[in-house]
C-alpha cells in the first residue's frame, strides 16, 4: 500500500521538525518561497487525487496497463509510485530547507517581524541563534542587497542595551564571529565595547572563565587553546587594536572602582580571602584583576605579532591611579605585609606587568617588536616605550598616596630601581634606548618639556626619600652601584634646580 509509505515519509518529516531547535523551525516562515509553497499545495492535492484514483481502480476491479513499451506495468503501480515520488520530493525539499547551514531568505518582511517579536518577548537566545543562522545575509557586507529590512533590524537589536545586559543568552560563537569579521556590517567597535562591558559586569561570565585560563608569565601571556572570545580578539591583535579594546577594559574597571568608592564598606581595604595574597601570579575571578590581566595579554600578543601601536598601555596606569584613590587600610590590614590588603595585591600585580614589559630588552632570545625611534618622553607607536611611561606613572600614583604604607612604597620603588639597573646593564643598542627613555620619564615625567611639573617634583621628593631608605647593600656591587648612584644624583640635581 503506497499510502502507508507516504504516511511514513510525512511522519518522519514532522518528527524531524519537532526536534529541530526553535531558530531552525522559524525557517518555515521566511525560508520557503511562494513557488515552493504553491508546489507543496499542488503536490498535496495531487497525492489525494492519486489516492482516490487508486481506490477507484481497486473498487472497479479495472485491469489495464500504461507504458507497455519495454516493460508493461499495471496502472495501480504508476498511481502508487507517483504518490511516493511526490511525497519524497516534498520531504526532500523540506529537509533541505531546515537542515542546510544557511537558508535563503525569501520573505524579508516576515523575518524582520520574527526578529522584533523575539526581541520584544526577550527570547534573546533564539534571536541570536536566528541571526547567527543567517549571518551571511544579515551581517555580511557581501550580501548587502538581500533582506535589507532584516539586516537593519539585526544591527539595531545586536547593539540594544537590553540584549547586551542579557549577554549570557547571546551565543558566544556569534559574538566571536562578529568581532573577528572585518566584513561585518555591524559597528564592531560599538558592539565589542558594549559586549565586553556587559561581560565584565557579570563575574560569572565567559570573559572571567577565559581570563582565568590565560597561560604564561607576565609579558609572555598566551591565549588559551580552549578560548573563543579571547581568541577572536587576540589571536590577531590587529583586531583588538582596530576595535580599541583598551577603552572598554579601562572604562569598566574604573567604573567598578568608582562604585566601590561610593559604598560604605569596601571589601578591598582589608585582606580579602578572595585574593591569593601569597601568589601574585595566580589570577582570580575579580573585575579589577581581569582588567590587568587583559592588558597583560594584549601587550604580550601585540609584541609577538609586531603590531604597530602602543595599544594605550598607559591606560593600565589610569587603573592604578583609580586604585590609589580608593586605597585605605581597615582593621584587618597589615601595613608591614607584602600585600597589606587586596588593593595592595592589585597594585603589585600591575607593577609586575609593567616591570616585566620594560625589562624585555634585556632578554637574549627576543621575538617581539622593539620599534623605539627616539630617546625621550615623546609618545610613539611602541608598546615598550609606552610601558616605561605607564610604569613611572604608576609609581607616582602609589608614592603620592598618603594612605599607602611606607613598607609598600619601599617595595615598589625597589622594583623600579631593579628594572632601571637591568635595563642599564644591557649592551644592546635598543635596550640602551629604552633605558635612557625610562631615565627621562623618571626625571621629567611625560611630554617634550624638560621641566617637570609640580606634581612630578613632589613625586621625585618622595622617590628620593624612599631610595634613601632602601638597603644600600643590595646595590653596592659593580656597575649596579654606579647606576644606582647616578639615578639618585640626577634626581637630587633636578630637585635642586627646581626648589
Amino acid at each position: 500500500m503506497p499510502e502507508l509509505f507516504v504516511f511514513t515519509i510525512f511522519a518522519a518529516v514532522v518528527t524531524l521538525y519537532s526536534v529541530l531547535p526553535k531558530h531552525r523551525q522559524l525557517r518555515a516562515n521566511f525560508a520557503i518561497s511562494r513557488r515552493a509553497k504553491c508546489a507543496a499545495i499542488i503536490g498535496g492535492v495531487s497525492i489525494i487525487l492519486l489516492y482516490l484514483s487508486e481506490l477507484y481502480l481497486e473498487a472497479a476491479s479495472l485491469n489495464f496497463s500504461w507504458g507497455c513499451g519495454l516493460i508493461c506495468l499495471p496502472a495501480q503501480f504508476w498511481v502508487g509510485s507517483s504518490q511516493v515520488l511526490i511525497a519524497t520530493s516534498l520531504a526532500g525539499y523540506t529537509c533541505y530547507v531546515f537542515l542546510q547551514d544557511e537558508a535563503t531568505i525569501y520573505d524579508d518582511e516576515v523575518l524582520e517581524t520574527r526578529l522584533r517579536n523575539l526581541f520584544a518577548t526577550q527570547q534573546f537566545n533564539t534571536l541570536s541563534a536566528v541571526i547567527e543562522d543567517n549571518y551571511s545575509v544579515l551581517l555580511s557586507a557581501d550580501s548587502s542587497s538581500q533582506a535589507p529590512r532584516s539586516r537593519e533590524t539585526a544591527k539595531e537589536l545586536l547593539t540594544a542595551k537590553s540584549l547586551l545586559e542579557n549577554h549570557s543568552e547571546l551565543n558566544p560563537s556569534l559574538a566571536a564571529r562578529i568581532i573577528g569579521d572585518p566584513n561585518c556590517t555591524l559597528d564592531r567597535t560599538v558592539f565589542a565595547r558594549e559586549y565586553l562591558k556587559a561581560l565584565h559586569r557579570d563575574h560569572m561570565s565567559l570573559l572571567y572563565h577565559e581570563v582565568e585560563a590565560i597561560e604564561g608569565q607576565h609579558a609572555d601571556r598566551k591565549v588559551p587553546d580552549s578560548s573563543l572570545l579571547l581568541a577572536s580578539l587576540f589571536e590577531d591583535s590587529s583586531i583588538a587594536t582596530e576595535l580599541r579594546i583598551w577603552d572598554p577594559i579601562r572604562e569598566s574597571v574604573k567604573s567598578y572602582l568608582r562604585t566601590l568608592s561610593e559604598q560604605p564598606d569596601d571589601k578591598y581595604v582589608g585582606r580579602s580571602e578572595d585574593f591569593p595574597l601569597t601568589s601574585p601570579e595566580r589570577p582570580s575571578h575579580d573585575p579589577i584583576l581581569v582588567g590587568i590581566e587583559l592588558f597583560d595579554l594584549f601587550a604580550s600578543q601585540a609584541l609577538r605579532q609586531d603590531i604597530d601601536s602602543h595599544i594605550f598601555l598607559h591606560f593600565l596606569a589610569e587603573i592604578v591611579e583609580e586604585i590609589c584613590s580608593n586605597f585605605e587600610l581597615d582593621s584587618t590590614a597589615d601595613p608591614t605585609a607584602e600585600f597589606p590588603n587586596a588593593y595592595g595585591y592589585l597594585l603589585k600585580h600591575a607593577i609586575a606587568v609593567y616591570r616585566s614589559l620594560i625589562t624585555l630588552p634585556t632578554q637574549h632570545n627576543r621575538d617581539f617588536r622593539m620599534s623605539i625611534s627616539k630617546i625621550g618622553t615623546d609618545s610613539e607607536s611602541d608598546i615598550l616605550k609606552n610601558a616605561a611611561w605607564g610604569f613611572v606613572r604608576s609609581q607616582k600614583a602609589i608614592l603620592l598616596t598618603n594612605s599607602v604604607p611606607d613598607q609598600f612604597k619601599s617595595d615598589v620603588v625597589n622594583d623600579l630601581i631593579r628594572a632601571y639597573i637591568e635595563l642599564a646593564q644591557t649592551d644592546d643598542r635598543m635596550g640602551q634606548a629604552y633605558y635612557a627613555t625610562l631615565h627621562k620619564h623618571i626625571l621629567y615625567g611625560t611630554g617634550s618639556s624638560q621641566t617637570p611639573s609640580n606634581e612630578h617634583l613632589e613625586f621625585l621628593r618622595e622617590l628620593d626619600t624612599q631610595i634613601s631608605r632602601l638597603n644600600q647593600a643590595n646595590f653596592s656591587l659593580g656597575s649596579q652601584a654606579n647606576y644606582y648612584r647616578r639615578l639618585s644624583a640626577d634626581i637630587q640635581s633636578v630637585l635642586n634646580n627646581h626648589p
